[in-house]
């Protein structure tokens, strides 16, 4: 095995190995992206899009002609409501406008199944790699690697979703060896190696000793807007992300020693996609917009204002409230760090900003009857168990701490036999509700006669965007002001 890197030093965002002998040397140059997450319109924050995304990387290719483009996975979910309509298609029909050469599989990205990703990366006319997602056998699900020559360097490309141990996707050390083999392998041909991979800056650190042929990690999955390339102690390998949300196009520029195989120069930096700074592909976003009237046109329609920004527990609240009205409820439940993934800007505000808050991940709706002492309990049990507070609306309650060790419990005025009609997100009931409930019923105390019910949900006949666009749409103030009277309205007096 060639040793790549010796020893470096810093001068700015530029580094440089040095090498006991230089051979011919060449450039490639790596744009990257990761997390866009269904973002296939241009942000409301003035950043981001898809339109900016293709111009940048149509604009440098066309000059570069040693470019490699990578996208280090979840393209799918929690964002526009185009995207989500057509299973995140639009997404991928996007960046086939410009020409990404491989991609990799994110934890959400297999939401429809592993066909469904095939097929949306053939839209995309990009390599869907991935080492570690196996089927029933242990097979590979997805092309491991592959080679690319660019421009006269050759880089092998090793696809890795995050390593999470379930029964499709290896832990960390079934999927480390697993990229050390392949890694091996091409190293028999390749200038460079690079791991294309769903998983953060930390897990890249654990995982580089374990694979030292890796030059580069081209990251994803914690949406860490890495400005300069991480250098790991004691392998050289270099890490790099582009945030979230097609904000960022990354740019790591490389000079390889073609003998030697050493990155001998490293320039790496984020492009920012600010409107009115980055160049927009204006046939792609007429192309979206068209598409978006196409799918859902009621996406652009106005239906309220806010004078500020509204924050993910703000949201929570004012959702709680609409899904409380729209179905008649009691009392409704709405977890803003399960359910929402995107706060609300301010100005006006029309369904596709409302849809990018919590419309897909609190898309579907339950209804059950719970008794006052049961709804307690699950207040209390997410204090109890770290899994974060809900929002809530139809009851006063007041959070306190018997002791500055012990967990937040609450104080409520609802009656513990009474029977009370309740709605929340499908998901917040699995994930939240049922789990606090499994945890305590395996304990012995009074709440664990209260978790000991068989617990039952029905579905509701209308989604959570239908509830909160009808509930903004018949205000007559602006939301932040509906939002100080409904949070007065949660406080025990």
């Amino acid at each position: 095995m060639l040793v790549r890197r010796v020893g470096f030093c810093i001068l700015g965002v530029v580094f440089a190995w040095a090498t006991a002998a230089r051979g011919a040397s060449d450039s490639v140059l790596l744009l990257y992206t990761n997390d866009i997450h269904d973002h296939v319109r241009p942000g409301y924050d003035g950043i981001g899009g898809m339109a900016y995304i293709v111009e940048y990387i149509n604009t440098t290719r066309a000059s570069r002609a040693d470019t490699l483009v990578l996208d280090a996975g979840d393209v799918m979910e929690k964002g526009d409501l185009v995207a989500f309509e057509t299973q995140s298609r639009v997404v991928y029909e996007a960046m086939g406008r410009t020409q990404y050469d491989a991609g990799t599989l994110g934890n959400h990205d297999d939401a429809y199944g592993a066909d469904h990703a095939k097929a949306c990366a053939d839209l995309a006319h990009m390599a869907l790699l991935c080492a570690n997602y196996v089927d029933a056998n242990g097979a590979p699900v997805f092309e491991p690697s592959r080679m690319f020559d660019v421009d006269g360097v050759r880089v092998g490309v090793i696809g890795l979703a995050v390593p999470k141990g379930a029964e499709s996707c290896l832990d960390m050390e079934a999927s480390a060896r697993i990229v050390a083999a392949e890694a091996d392998r091409l190293d028999q041909d390749a200038h460079l190696i690079v791991v294309l991979c769903h998983m953060g800056s930390a897990d890249c650190r654990r995982m580089s000793p374990l694979v030292p042929t890796v030059d580069v990690f081209v990251s994803g999955h914690t949406h860490e807007a890495i400005r300069e390339p991480i250098v790991v102690d004691g392998t050289g390998a270099l890490i790099v992300q582009a945030g979230q949300y097609a904000c960022y196009v990354g740019r790591l520029e490389l000079r390889v020693d073609l003998e030697t195989e050493a990155v001998t120069r490293v320039d790496g930096r984020l492009v920012e996609m600010r409107h009115g700074e980055a160049p927009c592909d204006e046939a792609t976003a007429a192309w979206i917009a068209a598409r978006e009237r196409e799918v859902c046109p009621e996406a652009t329609r106005i239906v309220g204002h806010a004078d500020k920004a509204l924050g993910f527990g703000d949201i929570g609240c004012l959702s709680a409230e609409a899904l409380r009205l729209k179905v008649g409820a009691d009392v409704a439940f709405c977890h803003p760090g399960q359910i929402i993934r995107s706060q609300l800007p301010q100005g006006n505000i029309d369904v596709n900003a409302l849809f990018l808050t919590g419309g897909q991940r609190g898309h579907d709706l339950i209804e059950s009857h719970l008794t006052g002492a049961a709804i307690t309990t699950y207040l209390d049990g997410l204090m109890a168990f770290e899994k974060g507070p809900t929002e809530w609306a139809g009851f006063h309650a007041r959070s306190k701490r018997v002791s500055p060790a012990a967990p937040r419990t609450y104080d409520t005025d609802l009656e513990a036999d009474r029977v009370y009609r309740v709605v929340m997100p499908g998901r917040e009931w699995e994930t939240r509700f049922l789990s606090v409930m499994e945890k305590y019923a395996r304990g012995n105390d009074a709440r664990a006669a209260i978790a000991k019910t068989d617990w039952r949900a029905e579905p509701c006949a209308f989604s959570f965007i239908e509830a909160l666009t009808e509930y903004i749409e018949a205000l007559n103030r602006p939301i932040d002001a509906r939002l100080k009277e409904l949070v007065a309205a949660q406080q025990l007096p």
